[in-house]
């Protein structure tokens, strides 16, 4: 059911983990649906701290996201700071909040 409210496309650049000196390794981009919900928030982030987030954005809950993917919409690219299962609906969903 949450499927029918995933309108807008982006594209989930999954992380292709850090080199020996940790550096991001360039990823591997794929087309998803999901819902992009533009509103300022504030969130705790992975490490503890408060971080406002730009969007948040809905994803099935099937779809696997890290810290540290990214995702890209409308030529924008934006940080994962906060990962959330949600249960509603008959399946549930993931709730990602971006900056």
């Amino acid at each position: 059911m949450i499927n029918a409210y995933l309108t807008d496309s982006a594209t989930l650049i999954i992380s292709g983990g850090l080199d020996e000196i940790n550096r991001p390794l360039p990823g591997t981009p794929v087309e998803i649906k999901c819902r992009f919900e533009f509103s300022t928030k504030r969130v705790t982030g992975k490490t503890g701290d408060e971080v406002v987030a730009a969007a948040k954005v809905m994803l099935p809950q099937d779809r696997e996201i890290s810290h540290m993917d990214k995702i890209k919409f409308k030529e924008i690219e934006y940080t994962v700071i906060k990962i959330q299962k949600v249960k509603a609906f008959s399946k549930g969903f993931t709730e990602v909040y971006v900056k």
